[in-house]
């Protein structure tokens, strides 16, 4: 008689052979999914750096960051430098100049890369292809991979124009010995954990279906207000727990600044511009900056931003329609809206300018017919304008400017939208064959930009005008050249965004450096020079040549 626990082992035997090779099989099929799918990722890749390239927010980009870079440097010939230690000017080395503009350039790259980068997912669902890609067999994560690469690869490369924009520029004032490595160390070390922690979010917003519109973009501001609030409690590290609170620092601002002081044995300098004294022999910062301990630190900062992005590949709703919905995609019910939509029935306060456009010649007719629709379409900032107004007439000089503050906040927001109106409602093409067509739609929108601002501020420029004329000229001018700009940026992009970010970060910035005067805009920090007044020059005939250029080339198109 055979043993009964053979018979079992020789039954059981076949079927551990099948589990332990099932395992196997699907340990190795785990490992290489990456590699199985990477064909899909490099076509998903490139198909994003191409539709990101061509848009025109990216011609845009890409222009203001060579623009910036000409501004922020400052000509040691006039007196001011970009970095000053004790009184002493830097060199402008390329070790100084790659480490000063990739300090400055971080902050801004912060706050604009998240509105350059999200929107993928709306855009998605508006054009139909965010069906197709819901109902692909590419796994979420390989799919929010390759979106996360090609992200991190568009920062890059506003970054590294950047770079070159200001090596240029150290060919033209800088000191002679224009090195290479410096500067690619300096940009990739400070911008490669800025771009994973921008693309992480700008990916987290997107995949949470609350987030993907206007709350989204605000809630992004007070994040970015918070962190600037927040790099300052950390330059100052005690101890091995307090140097690892620096991989919080994705900008790489403090690094930078804890970098060069370890360098100088000083924390008084300055960053930015300031004076200096032309008696004293200038610094010379050395070619290699960047310790193993800072580049670890940096390593640190890329790896910490991959949690956003993490989370967002747990949270994405893989173009759901229980969701997300078209109508979703266009218009969120957010903060402003909720205002909004309570104070829907003051908007009759600007229905008789409705009645007036009609007894108006034609041009004239449709600026206050757009003003009055702008106005019924943001009640809130209509009884803003009403508030502003009253106390424009009764507070006394020094409370005026704060009034001016806010009644340019309140403008620049009212008009961030008016000439992709048209565009968002599906009404571009009805408005273009009116009379006068596409042409006097650019006119009406920037002149209805124009004449809103002058009700805004335009009681509290007459009251100043007698004391301090001269700011109340930089606010006009400033009005023309920034009205120029909504106008250019909304036609070009057809997107409120992009003039939005940027007005929203040069506000915060204007409230903080109130004694730069490049930054001084609208003249109400008093500390406005002619510099100011060529910028806005500059801004404003460059938005309207961008204007007319586009204007022309796509009249030729259709």
């Amino acid at each position: 008689m055979s043993d009964p626990s053979l018979n079992t082992a020789s039954t059981m035997t076949p079927i551990k052979a099948f589990e332990n090779t099932w395992s196997v099989s699907n340990h190795l099929n785990q490992n290489s999914a990456m590699r199985a799918y990477w064909p899909s990722m490099k076509i998903l890749i490139a198909t994003e750096l191409r539709l990101r390239a061509r848009r025109w927010t990216t011609l845009f980009a890409l222009f203001l960051m060579v623009m910036i870079s000409w501004n922020i440097i400052s000509d040691p010939a006039s007196g001011v430098s970009m970095m000053v230690i004790n009184h002493r000017r830097t060199l402008y080395t390329s070790s100084a100049l790659a480490l000063g503009s990739a300090c400055l350039f971080g902050i801004i790259m912060l706050f604009a890369g998240f509105y350059l980068l999200r929107g993928r997912v709306a855009e998605d669902v508006r054009t139909g292809i965010g069906s197709l890609i819901g109902s692909s067999p590419i796994p979420n994560s390989v799919f929010l991979v390759s979106r996360w690469i090609a992200g991190v690869a568009y920062f890059m490369l506003l970054a590294y124009t950047g770079m070159f924009t200001v090596m240029v520029l150290q060919l033209v004032r800088g000191e002679p010995g224009l090195e290479l490595w410096p500067y690619l160390q300096t940009y990739t070390l400070v911008y490669l954990p800025l771009a994973c922690y921008v693309t992480g979010i700008a990916i987290l917003f997107d995949s949470v279906p609350w987030l993907m519109g206007k709350l989204g973009d605000f809630l992004y501001f007070i994040l970015w207000v918070a962190q600037m609030s927040l790099l300052t409690k950390i330059i100052h590290p005690s101890g091995l727990a307090g140097e690892l609170l620096f991989v919080f620092d994705f900008t790489g601002l403090m690094t930078a600044i804890l970098n060069i002081q370890s360098y100088t044995s000083t924390s008084n300098f300055s960053l930015g511009g300031s004076s200096f004294d032309p008696a004293l022999e200038p610094w010379r910062l050395p070619s290699n900056l960047w310790t193993l301990k800072l580049a670890l630190l940096r390593v640190g900062s890329a790896l910490t931003a991959l949690l956003p992005f993490w989370i967002g590949v747990r949270t994405f709703h893989r173009y759901s329609s229980d969701k997300i919905k078209l109508s979703q995609t266009r218009r969120r019910r957010n903060p402003i809206q909720m205002l909004n939509d309570w104070t829907r029935p003051l908007s009759f306060i600007a229905k008789p300018l409705m009645k007036v456009s009609v007894y108006l010649p034609n041009a004239i007719g449709q600026v206050i017919a757009e003003v009055a629709l702008s106005l019924i379409s943001a009640p809130i900032l209509m009884i803003a304008l009403i508030a502003l107004n009253v106390l424009s007439l009764s507070v006394g000089l020094k409370e005026l400017v704060v009034v001016q503050i806010f009644g340019v906040l309140a403008w620049g927001m009212l008009i961030a939208d008016i000439s992709t109106r048209d565009f968002q409602s599906g009404m571009e093409s009805l408005t273009g064959v009116a009379k006068g067509g596409s042409t006097r739609r650019l006119v009406r929108h920037y002149c209805a930009c124009v004449l809103l601002a002058f009700m805004f501020v335009g009681v509290s420029m007459t009251r100043l005008a007698a004391s301090q004329f001269f700011f109340v000229e930089v606010m006009v001018l400033a009005i023309f050249a920034v009205s120029a700009m909504a106008t250019a940026l909304g036609c070009l992009t057809r997107n409120a965004r992009p003039f939005l970010a940027v007005f929203l970060f040069w506000t915060y910035i204007a409230s903080q450096a109130t004694k730069i005067g490049i930054v001084d805009l609208f003249g109400y920090n008093h500390s406005a020079t002619m510099s100011t007044v060529s910028l806005l020059a500059e801004m404003g005939g460059l938005s309207l040549l961008a204007l007319v250029v586009h204007h022309v080339w796509k009249s030729r198109k259709a």
